[in-house]
C-alpha cells in the first residue's frame, strides 16, 4: 500500500487511469516476479533431481559394496571348503611309473601304463561285494582342473594340490617296468613300502597282477573280500588271518568280518557265529558283527532270533562313518535289516517299500535283492509279480554258478500259488542247483527241503515228506512249522497242533505259527477256538493279512458276513493283490446284501491270480 498523500496510488485507489511512468513500472515489477518465479521452479526440480542422483548413487555404492562382500565371503567359503576336504583327504594317487626308454618309444609311457593299472585296479574295485574299507577316491598324479587366479599364474586345481599335501593324507603308489630274462617285471610299490614284483612276458597279464598286488597293498580286507567273491576264498584266507593279528582293534575287528564273509560263502553258520563272536570282543559296537549275528539267525531260521537282534541293530546309532566300513554296503546293509525285520513281523508291503522297489535290485542283499522281493511277493499272495521278476532275473550268476535263491524261490512261489504241479517241476531244479554249488547244504536243508516236503505232502506223498522233514533241525521255525502243516494235510491234528505250539511259544512277535494253527482250527471246524488264536496272530503280526483273511472267512461259517467283510477291508491294506482275499470278500458282500459292492470285488478277483479251484468258485458265486 503507498505512503500517504501518494498521488499514484490515490489514482488506483480512485479508480483514475494510471500514470504511465506508473504503468510502466508495474509492468516491469509483474515480469521480474514472473522470472523469479521460474527460476525457482526450475531450481527446485535441479534441486529434486540432484537429490534423486544422490540417492540412487547412494543405493549403488552400497549394491557395490555388498557384492564385493559377497565375492569376498565366497571366496573365504570356497578356501575354507578346499582346507576342509584337503583336510580329510585319503585319496590314493598313482605317479607315473619307470618304463624303458625302448617301451616308452613304442606308446606305453609311465604315464599310459600307470593309468592302465590303475584302470584294472578301478574295475576290479567295481566287482567288490564287500562290507569293509571303502576308498575315498583314486586317481593319477596331476589330474586337477586349471581355472588361472589373474595376476598370479596359479591354478585353483594347484592350490588344491598344495593344501591335499600339507593338510591330507594322500597315499602314493609307484611303480617301475624294467627288462628280465623272463621278459618283464614291473613292480609296484605303495607309500614307501617295499616293492611287489611281477614277472613275465605278456605285459596285459602283468598289469593285472600288478592292480592286484596294489589292491592288496592298498585295501587288504577289501581285496580280500574281492577274491571270496570271485571264488578265491583260500587266498582271502590268507589275507584275513594275517591282518586279524595286526593293527588296532578296530582294524582286527573289520579284519574278523572278512572272515566272517569267508564263512559265510562256505555255507558255515557256525564259522559266521565264531568269527563274528570274534569281532564283537574286539568292537562291541561293530556293526558288521552285529549283522553276521542276524545273518546267522536268517541261516538257521531262528524267527524271533531274526527279529530281536535286527531290532537291536536299528536302534544302535549308525556307524556309516566307521573308517573300516564302506558307507555304501553300511547303508544297503541297514535298509536290508530293516526290511528283514519287517518280513519278520509279516509287514511286507513296508518291506518291498524300505527297500525302494520290486525291480533289478541285484546290488542289493537279503530280502531287497531280486529273489527276495520276489519272496515278498510271494508271501504277499502277489504271485503274477512274484513270477514275473523270478522270469526277468538270473538262474545263475557270469561264471556259471546257479543263484539258489532263484531256485529256492520258484518252489516256495509255486507252493504259495497252490501249484503242486508246477512245485514238482521245479524241485528236481532246485536239488540239481544244489548239488552244484559248494558249501550249500545247510541252505539247502533250511530253505528248500521244508517247502520240498510241504509239496510232496500236498501231491499226497506223506510218507515221503514226514521222512524229508524229519532231516530238518527242530530248531529252525520255518522246518517245525512245515512238520505242522504236513500232519495238517494228513488231519493229523493233535501232532500238527504240537508242531505249532511248539514254535509259537517261543515267537513272541512272530505271527506265522499262530496263523497256521488257527487255519488248521478253521479245518477242523473249531470256528471260535480259531478265531482267538487268529487273533492272537494278528497281535504279534498287525500288518500281516492272513490271519485278518482267515478271520473273515471265519466269521463267514459263522453267517456274520457283515463283520467278515471288515476284516477282509483290513487285510486288503496290507494285501492288495490277493486274489482270493477279494473273492472271499466278494461273498461276504452279497450274503450281506450289497450285491454292487460284491460285483466289484469279483472284478477284482478275477483279474488276479486264483488257482482252478478258486476260479470255478468265483465263476459260481458271480452268477448268484
Amino acid at each position: 500500500m503507498g505512503a500517504p498523500g501518494d498521488p499514484a496510488a490515490s489514482g488506483i485507489a480512485l479508480g483514475h487511469p494510471l500514470d504511465p511512468k506508473a504503468a510502466a513500472y508495474l509492468d516491469e515489477q509483474t515480469r521480474l516476479a514472473r522470472l523469479q518465479a521460474e527460476s525457482l521452479i526450475e531450481q527446485n526440480a535441479f534441486e529434486l533431481s540432484h537429490l534423486r542422483f544422490r540417492r540412487f548413487g547412494d543405493w549403488a555404492k552400497f549394491a557395490l559394496e555388498l557384492s564385493v562382500a559377497l565375492v569376498v565371503l565366497l571366496v573365504l567359503a570356497g578356501l575354507g571348503t578346499m582346507v576342509w576336504d584337503a583336510s580329510r583327504d585319503h585319496d590314493l594317487v598313482v605317479d607315473a611309473f619307470s618304463v624303458p626308454a625302448d617301451i616308452a618309444q613304442s606308446g606305453m609311457t609311465g604315464n599310459v601304463l600307470a593309468a592302465r593299472v590303475l584302470d584294472r585296479f578301478g574295475a576290479m574295485d567295481t566287482q567288490v561285494a564287500t562290507f569293509t574299507q571303502d576308498f575315498s577316491s583314486y586317481h593319477r598324479a596331476g589330474e586337477a582342473v586349471r581355472v588361472e587366479i589373474p595376476d598370479t599364474g596359479i591354478s585353483l586345481g594347484e592350490i588344491d594340490q598344495l593344501l591335499r599335501r600339507w593338510l591330507g593324507h594322500e597315499t602314493h603308489v609307484s611303480g617301475e617296468l624294467v627288462h628280465t630274462p623272463k621278459g618283464l617285471s614291473l613292480t609296484v610299490r605303495y607309500d614307501g613300502e617295499p616293492g611287489v614284483t611281477a614277472e613275465g612276458g605278456d605285459l596285459d597279464a602283468l598289469i593285472v597282477k600288478s592292480a592286484e598286488n596294489m589292491f592288496a597293498a592298498v585295501k587288504p580286507l577289501r581285496f580280500a573280500d574281492y577274491l571270496t567273491t570271485h571264488h578265491r576264498a583260500g587266498e582271502a584266507l590268507g589275507i584275513v588271518t594275517r591282518e586279524a593279528s595286526r593293527g588296532d582293534n578296530l582294524h582286527r575287528a573289520a579284519a574278523f568280518d572278512s572272515w566272517s564273509f569267508i564263512e559265510y560263502w562256505q555255507g558255515s553258520s557256525e564259522g559266521i557265529a565264531r568269527r563274528s563272536a570274534m569281532a564283537l570282543a574286539l568292537n562291541p559296537a561293530d556293526p558288521i558283527a552285529n549283522f553276521t549275528r542276524i545273518a546267522v539267525e536268517n541261516n538257521l531260521d531262528h524267527e524271533e532270533g531274526i527279529y530281536t537282534a535286527s531290532a537291536a541293530y536299528l536302534a544302535a546309532p549308525s556307524s556309516a562313518n566307521d573308517a573300516e566300513m564302506d558307507p555304501a554296503a553300511a547303508h544297503e546293509t541297514r535298509v536290508a535289516i530293516l526290511a528283514g525285520k519287517l518280513q519278520a513281523e509279516g509287514n511286507f508291503l513296508d518291506a518291498i517299500a524300505a527297500c525302494g522297489g520290486a525291480a533289478h535290485r541285484e546290488s542289493h542283499h537279503g530280502a531287497c535283492s531280486d529273489s527276495g522281493i520276489a519272496g515278498l511277493d510271494a508271501t504277499l499272495h502277489d504271485t503274477l509279480s512274484a513270477f514275473r521278476i523270478l522270469n526277468a532275473g538270473l538262474s545263475a550268476d557270469s561264471s556259471g554258478v546257479p543263484h539258489l535263491d532263484w531256485y529256492f524261490l520258484r518252489v516256495q512261489a509255486s507252493l504259495a500259488a497252490d501249484d503242486i504241479p508246477q512245485a514238482l517241476v521245479a524241485l528236481p531244479e532246485a536239488e540239481a542247483a544244489a548239488a552244484r554249488v559248494p558249501g550249500s547244504g545247510e541252505n539247502r536243508i533250511i530253505f528248500l527241503v521244508p517247502f520240498e516236503a510241504e509239496v510232496l505232502a500236498r501231491a499226497g506223498r506223506i510218507a515221503e515228506a514226514r521222512s524229508l522233514v524229519a532231516t530238518t533241525p527242530v530248531g529252525c521255525d520255518l522246518c517245525a512249522r512245515a512238520r505242522g502243516r504236513i500232519e495238517m494235510v494228513a488231519r493229523n491234528w493233535a501232532v500238527a497242533a504240537h508242531w505249532f505250539k511248539l514254535v509259537s511259544d517261543r515267537s513272541i512277535h512272530i505271527p506265522y505259527a499262530d496263523t497256521d494253527w488257527g487255519q488248521m482250527l478253521l479245518l477242523q471246524g473249531r470256528t471260535d477256538a480259531a478265531i482267538d488264536r487268529l487273533a492272537i496272530a494278528h497281535r504279534k503280526g498287525p500288518h500281516f493279512a492272513d490271519p485278518l483273511e482267515l478271520w473273515g472267512e471265519a466269521l463267514i461259517v459263522k453267517n456274520r458276513s457283515d463283520l467278515a467283510t471288515k476284516k477282509f477291508a483290513e487285510a486288503a491294506r496290507y494285501a492288495p493283490n490277493w486274489g482270493r482275499l477279494h473273492l472271499k470278500w466278494g461273498e461276504a458282500l452279497l450274503w450281506s446284501g450289497d450285491k454292487s459292492g460284491a460285483a466289484k470285488q469279483f472284478a477284482l478277483a478275477g483279474a488276479l491270480f486264483l488257482t482252478p479251484q478258486e476260479r470255478g468258485e468265483l465263476t459260481r458265486v458271480s452268477h448268484v
